[in-house]
């Protein structure tokens, strides 16, 4: 009967012995893991509770780490912004220069038009002939209207504006208006009838050749409007300017 009082004894002197020196190992995740300074484990903030050095050591570096990842995220989000805003400048540069390129191509082509036309009005005024200011080609559906503009120098004394077939596959349906500095307007109105507001119009039927002409034309920008504005499908005519000295 001694012996067995006396086993028991140790057995629970070995229990609460051992228990403790478990909890202070902090493996929280054990089933049988508890901090030693905690009295109740659902009472830990109860008064005279004992706060846990170690579990204060833990709580310090989880925050040590949230801080760490915290400033992490906003370093890379930062990064990400900075990288986004520097694609976009190149970007929106990109752009700026392909925009100025292609507005000083077309200067170029402007510029080249117009020492192409000087020149040949220098060569006529040597002759003293006749030359061709402009020869284009000129293309649209029924409704359409397009605009041509050209530039007349001054002491011409003579210049016609032409619309004629061009060749194979060119339908001149379209009619011609001629206006000076400003662009004629044409309205449509019922039973193929229309209104126009130009210093010449020719509505011939049909494909026939449209043509305008004036004597000692001010100086100055001139516009053509061609039009397929009833009883035509498309067109594709010539327009062609020739002027005298």
């Amino acid at each position: 009967m001694k012996n067995y009082i006396y086993n028991y004894l140790l057995l629970l002197l070995l229990m609460f012995g051992f228990l403790p020196m478990l909890a202070q190992s902090h493996n929280l995740s054990g089933v049988m893991s508890e901090c030693r300074f905690v009295k109740k484990a659902a009472n830990f903030n109860a008064e005279g509770a004992t706060p846990c050095p170690a579990c204060i050591e833990l709580g310090k570096k989880d925050k040590e780490a949230k801080k760490s990842e915290d400033i992490r995220r906003l370093t890379e989000n930062k990064a990400k912004q900075l990288a986004a805003a520097e694609a976009l400048a190149v970007s929106e540069a990109n752009r700026i220069k392909k925009e100025e390129a292609e507005a000083k191509a077309v200067q170029e082509i402007a510029l080249k038009k117009d020492t192409e036309i000087k020149e040949k009005i220098v060569v006529a005024q040597n002759k003293g002939g006749t030359t061709e200011l402009i020869n284009v080609l000129v293309e649209g559906d029924r409704g359409d209207q397009k605009i041509v503009r050209f530039k007349v120098p001054s002491g011409v004394s003579f210049m016609e504006v032409i619309l004629q077939e061009g060749g194979i596959g060119s339908k001149n349906s379209a009619d011609l208006f001629v206006r000076r500095t400003i662009n004629p307007t044409v309205s449509f109105k019922q039973y193929s009838h229309y209104t126009w507001e130009a210093d010449c119009a020719s509505t011939n039927l049909n494909r026939a050749q449209e043509l305008c002409t004036f004597t000692n034309p001010e100086p100055g920008e001139w516009v053509v409007l061609v039009g397929c504005i009833d009883n035509c499908n498309y067109f594709s005519s010539n327009l062609v300017v020739k002027i005298t000295q």
